[in-house]
C-alpha cells in the first residue's frame, strides 16, 4: 500500500537483494530461485551491510535506500553458512525460514549507499562462478520485470527513466553461480572495486 505514495516522492521499489560494502551498494536482481538470496547471505556473512532482502528503494540520486523486513531462505541455503546453520532445521514441508538479520549480525542494517553495480545471479551446474558484463540495454531489459508496476500507469515514465539512468550509469553483470559460496563476496567486491576505479 505504501508503494504509490513512495513513487510520488521519488522512491521506487525493485524486487532485489541489496547490500553495501565501503559505501558501495550491490543490487542483486532475479526471479525466485535464481540465487539472489543465497548470494546476499554470502555477502552478509562476509561483513557487508544490509539494505534490503526483497524491496530496496531506488531514487534518481543514484542511491539505494533501505527497506526493513525479515530475511527468508530455504534450509539448504541456510545450511551453507555456519552462522545460519542453526536456523536450517528441515520442517515437515520444504518452506522458507524467516529470521531477523540483526539476530545474527547485530548492527547489520545501513540506511543507504550509492549504487555501484547491478548483478543478475543464476544458479548453474558449473565448477566456478563467472561474471559477464552486460550492455546497458540488456541490463535494463532484465531490470524491468523486477521493478515497474504496470498498473500504476501514471508513474511508469518516471520509473522507466530512473531504471534507464541506473542501467547506463553503473556496470551490470550476469553472475553465473557455482557451488562455492565462500568466494562470492570476493567476486562481487572485485567488481565493485573495478567499477570505482573505472569512474576515476
Amino acid at each position: 500500500g505504501l508503494s504509490p505514495h513512495l513513487r510520488r516522492r521519488g522512491f521506487f521499489f525493485a524486487h532485489a537483494f541489496a547490500a553495501a560494502q565501503d559505501e558501495r551498494a550491490a543490487l542483486l536482481v532475479g526471479e525466485v530461485g535464481a540465487g539472489k538470496t543465497t548470494t546476499g547471505l554470502a555477502l552478509l556473512c562476509a561483513g557487508w551491510r544490509l539494505l534490503s532482502n526483497d524491496s530496496p528503494l531506488l531514487r534518481a540520486d543514484g542511491r539505494v535506500y533501505a527497506y526493513p523486513g525479515l530475511l527468508s531462505a530455504y534450509p539448504d541455503s541456510l545450511a551453507r553458512f555456519p552462522p545460519l546453520q542453526r536456523l536450517a532445521a528441515v520442517p515437515a514441508e520444504r518452506r522458507k525460514t524467516l529470521f531477523a538479520a540483526e539476530s545474527v549480525w547485530p548492527g547489520v542494517w545501513q540506511d543507504s549507499a550509492p549504487l555501484a553495480a547491478i548483478f543478475f545471479p543464476r544458479i548453474e551446474n558449473r565448477a566456478q562462478h563467472a561474471l559477464e558484463r552486460l550492455l546497458a540495454p540488456e541490463a535494463l531489459r532484465r531490470l524491468l520485470p523486477h521493478a515497474v508496476e504496470q498498473w500504476d500507469r501514471e508513474m511508469i515514465p518516471a520509473h522507466l527513466a530512473l531504471l534507464t539512468r541506473l542501467a547506463t550509469s553503473v556496470p551490470a553483470y550476469r553472475l553465473r553461480l557455482g557451488p562455492d559460496t565462500d568466494s562470492l563476496a570476493r567476486e562481487i567486491g572485485r567488481a565493485l572495486a573495478q567499477a570505482e576505479s573505472d569512474e576515476r
